[in-house]
């Protein structure tokens, strides 16, 4: 019988691990939290940040919350997630959000600034389409 009790690390052959990778878990969590773009529920969020951990890496966690927050700039922050809600949902899987489409501008005419090149209409909610 060992001197210890059983660890998770003793049922694999291995060694337990030292209480410095609780310290690395709460300094990545840290850095993970300050990029996130919500700040609610921290506690929440710590737990559930732990459990993600167990999915995927600190870098991978990193990324998709940098990724989100670039995503959620200059949007209603009502509609952003909450952080331990967005790690349960393994949201730092998410593909990254396509690039907005943007409408071709009309030809201007050379000749008519503000008019449209021959054979070419600008439309306008101010003036219909017959």
């Amino acid at each position: 019988m060992s001197a210890h009790p059983i660890g998770l690390g003793d049922l694999f052959g291995e060694p337990p691990s030292p209480p410095a990778t609780v310290n690395t878990l709460q300094q990545d969590f840290r850095e993970w939290y300050r990029v996130f773009p919500r700040k609610k529920k921290p506690a929440d969020a710590e737990r559930a940040y732990r459990q993600a951990r167990k999915l995927a890496t600190a870098a991978e966690l990193l990324a998709g919350a940098e990724r989100y927050a670039a995503e959620r700039q200059g949007k209603d922050p009502e509609f952003t997630s909450y952080p331990g809600t967005w790690l349960r949902a393994r949201r730092w899987q998410d593909e990254p959000d396509a690039p907005p489409v943007s409408a071709p501008k009309p030809e201007l005419s050379p000749e008519f600034p503000g008019k449209a090149a021959p054979g070419r209409r600008i439309l306008s909610a101010a003036c219909p389409v017959a």
